[in-house]
Protein backbone atom coordinates (compact mmCIF):
# COMPACT_ATOMS: atom_id res chain seq x y z
CA UNK A 1 0.00 0.00 0.00
CA UNK A 2 1.44 3.66 -1.03
CA UNK A 3 1.13 5.95 2.00
CA UNK A 4 2.73 9.06 2.52
CA UNK A 5 6.09 7.67 3.72
CA UNK A 6 6.67 5.48 0.72
CA UNK A 7 5.96 7.41 -1.95
CA UNK A 8 8.69 9.47 -1.28
CA UNK A 9 10.86 6.59 -1.76
CA UNK A 10 9.19 5.89 -5.15
CA UNK A 11 9.76 9.29 -6.15
CA UNK A 12 13.36 9.08 -5.12
CA UNK A 13 13.51 5.81 -7.06
CA UNK A 14 11.98 7.63 -10.17
CA UNK A 15 14.82 10.19 -9.40
CA UNK A 16 17.41 7.99 -9.77
CA UNK A 17 16.60 5.33 -12.11
CA UNK A 18 13.35 5.21 -13.65
CA UNK A 19 13.11 8.45 -15.14
CA UNK A 20 15.66 7.42 -17.59
CA UNK A 21 13.96 4.37 -19.04
CA UNK A 22 10.58 7.08 -18.96
CA UNK A 23 12.37 9.33 -21.20
CA UNK A 24 13.55 6.79 -23.44
CA UNK A 25 9.98 4.99 -24.11
CA UNK A 26 10.93 1.75 -21.75
CA UNK A 27 8.16 1.01 -19.99
CA UNK A 28 4.57 2.31 -20.25
CA UNK A 29 3.89 1.12 -16.63
CA UNK A 30 6.86 3.64 -15.26
CA UNK A 31 5.12 6.22 -17.44
CA UNK A 32 2.30 5.43 -15.41
CA UNK A 33 3.66 5.20 -12.11
CA UNK A 34 4.72 8.65 -12.85
CA UNK A 35 1.45 9.99 -13.30
CA UNK A 36 0.29 8.37 -10.30
CA UNK A 37 2.88 9.92 -8.05
CA UNK A 38 2.14 13.09 -9.34
CA UNK A 39 -1.39 13.43 -8.74
CA UNK A 40 -1.16 11.90 -5.32
CA UNK A 41 1.76 13.78 -4.02
CA UNK A 42 0.64 16.45 -0.96
CA UNK A 43 0.32 20.29 -1.87
CA UNK A 44 2.79 21.09 1.15
CA UNK A 45 5.84 19.34 1.87
CA UNK A 46 8.93 19.46 3.60
CA UNK A 47 12.31 21.02 2.96
CA UNK A 48 13.95 17.16 2.41
CA UNK A 49 10.90 16.22 0.24
CA UNK A 50 11.38 19.44 -1.56
CA UNK A 51 14.84 17.87 -2.56
CA UNK A 52 13.88 15.50 -3.71
CA UNK A 53 11.26 17.10 -5.73
CA UNK A 54 13.82 19.33 -7.23
CA UNK A 55 16.43 16.24 -7.90
CA UNK A 56 13.44 15.12 -9.87
CA UNK A 57 12.83 18.39 -11.67
CA UNK A 58 16.21 18.84 -12.99
CA UNK A 59 16.30 15.20 -14.47
CA UNK A 60 13.50 16.31 -16.18
CA UNK A 61 14.76 19.52 -17.16
CA UNK A 62 18.28 17.85 -18.29
CA UNK A 63 16.71 14.72 -20.43
CA UNK A 64 13.94 17.55 -22.29
CA UNK A 65 17.31 20.27 -22.95
CA UNK A 66 19.23 17.07 -24.59
CA UNK A 67 16.37 15.59 -26.17
CA UNK A 68 15.72 19.42 -28.08
CA UNK A 69 19.49 19.92 -28.50
CA UNK A 70 19.68 16.80 -30.16
CA UNK A 71 16.38 17.09 -32.58
CA UNK A 72 17.64 20.52 -33.60
CA UNK A 73 21.45 18.94 -34.47
CA UNK A 74 19.33 16.47 -36.59
CA UNK A 75 17.26 18.40 -38.35
CA UNK A 76 20.71 20.76 -38.90
CA UNK A 77 22.70 17.93 -40.07
CA UNK A 78 21.25 14.60 -41.30
CA UNK A 79 23.96 12.29 -40.24
CA UNK A 80 23.44 9.28 -41.89
CA UNK A 81 24.16 6.14 -39.81
CA UNK A 82 23.04 8.13 -36.85
CA UNK A 83 19.88 6.72 -34.62
CA UNK A 84 16.91 9.03 -34.78
CA UNK A 85 16.14 10.77 -31.99
CA UNK A 86 13.79 8.65 -29.55
CA UNK A 87 10.56 10.99 -29.16
CA UNK A 88 10.11 11.89 -25.40
CA UNK A 89 7.32 9.88 -23.64
CA UNK A 90 3.83 11.50 -24.59
CA UNK A 91 0.52 11.09 -22.15
CA UNK A 92 -1.27 8.20 -23.28
CA UNK A 93 -4.78 9.28 -24.80
CA UNK A 94 -6.62 7.07 -22.27
CA UNK A 95 -5.63 9.09 -19.15
CA UNK A 96 -8.16 11.48 -20.30
CA UNK A 97 -10.76 9.74 -18.15
CA UNK A 98 -8.32 10.09 -15.31
CA UNK A 99 -8.36 13.95 -15.42
CA UNK A 100 -12.16 14.11 -16.25
CA UNK A 101 -12.06 12.32 -12.20
CA UNK A 102 -9.59 14.65 -11.08
CA UNK A 103 -11.79 17.39 -12.64
CA UNK A 104 -8.97 19.04 -14.63
CA UNK A 105 -8.29 20.01 -18.72
CA UNK A 106 -5.48 17.94 -20.10
CA UNK A 107 -2.57 19.11 -21.58
CA UNK A 108 -2.24 19.62 -25.06
CA UNK A 109 -1.45 16.04 -26.45
CA UNK A 110 1.85 16.96 -27.80
CA UNK A 111 3.17 17.36 -24.33
CA UNK A 112 5.74 14.94 -23.08
CA UNK A 113 4.92 13.67 -19.77
CA UNK A 114 9.10 14.82 -18.74
CA UNK A 115 7.75 17.83 -19.44
CA UNK A 116 4.40 17.81 -17.49
CA UNK A 117 6.56 16.82 -14.32
CA UNK A 118 8.98 20.03 -14.42
CA UNK A 119 6.00 22.31 -14.93
CA UNK A 120 3.98 20.73 -12.16
CA UNK A 121 7.12 20.49 -9.86
CA UNK A 122 8.08 24.43 -10.63
CA UNK A 123 4.60 25.76 -10.17
CA UNK A 124 3.08 23.73 -7.42
CA UNK A 125 6.59 23.36 -5.66
CA UNK A 126 7.91 26.81 -5.51
CA UNK A 127 11.19 25.44 -8.37
CA UNK A 128 10.34 28.03 -10.72
CA UNK A 129 14.01 28.60 -11.59
CA UNK A 130 14.12 25.22 -13.24
CA UNK A 131 12.22 26.63 -15.94
CA UNK A 132 14.68 29.42 -16.86
CA UNK A 133 16.14 27.94 -19.80
CA UNK A 134 19.50 28.93 -20.97
CA UNK A 135 20.64 28.78 -24.60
Amino acid sequence: MINSNNIWLLVKYMAQTWINQISSNESHKLTLWLLYLLMHLPHSVVANNTSTLRDLGKKCREIISEYYWKQQKEEKEEVEGEEPVVPLAILPEHLQLEYKQFICKPPPPETSLLELTLYIIATRYGQLDLLEWED
